[in-house]
């Protein structure tokens, strides 16, 4: 076969779509000229062009986003399956702390939710946010109005919601209705959040090499 002309094989390339392989057909392109072929590609061109390097990058900040989110996942369910080993444990003993002494799980548990939906949100939640737990759905607004109560939890105006998280609240959407926990109860909650620390602490020694690893 005679050495061919760029244009040739130009369009030899174009048409290799019409032939099919075969044991009994000679390939249009012998290899030196399918590696003459490839070397006329301007591969610096094109990764060096602006929309090529975009879509490049946008693909591995995509393909990071997966990575980080599947690792915070798995750790975040494995703290979970931790916390829940301890929690039954800590109930039995959260009666050392007066300000919870004499509450009853339903109230505790919904409680212990409006400190995290606090902590999530700038100090302020609404009862919208609240996690209603199958056995306590039931009486869960009765067991809210306790907490209010026995002044563990306030509502909130307008001017209260924005003096703590500098929003804006337009007046029909205090139907919602906006709490914080008074100060009192976060003093409790941090006097328990102490006693949790040391249990989880011992109850986690030996799950990690070192405490860099731990959640």
């Amino acid at each position: 076969m005679g050495k061919r002309s760029i244009k040739q094989l130009a369009y030899l390339s174009e048409h290799l779509g019409k032939y099919r392989a075969s044991n009994d057909l000679e390939s249009p392109l012998n290899q030196s000229e399918a590696n003459i072929m490839l070397s006329l590609i301007p591969m610096p061109l094109i990764m060096n062009n602006p929309r090529v390097r975009t879509a490049i990058s946008q693909q591995k900040q995509h393909n990071r986003r997966i990575d980080v989110g599947i690792r915070y996942g798995k750790e975040s369910l494995a703290f979970g399956y931790l916390v829940g080993m301890v929690y039954n444990h800590l109930r039995e003993i959260r009666e050392k702390v007066v300000g919870l002494r004499g509450l009853s799980d339903y109230h505790f548990d919904t409680l212990i939710n409006c400190w995290v939906l606090a902590q999530l949100s700038g100090g302020v939640f609404k009862l919208s946010q609240l996690i209603k737990t199958k056995r306590a759905k039931k009486y869960f607004n009765t067991i809210f109005k306790d907490l209010q109560r026995y002044g563990l939890i306030q509502q909130l105006t307008a001017s209260e919601v924005h003096d703590i998280t500098g929003l804006v609240v337009p007046s029909h959407m205090l139907s919602a209705k906006y709490y914080k926990l008074t100060r009192e109860c976060d003093k409790t909650i941090d006097e328990f959040n102490l006693m949790f620390a040391r249990v989880y602490k011992d109850f986690t020694r030996n799950c990690w090499v070192s405490d860099l690893e731990r959640l």
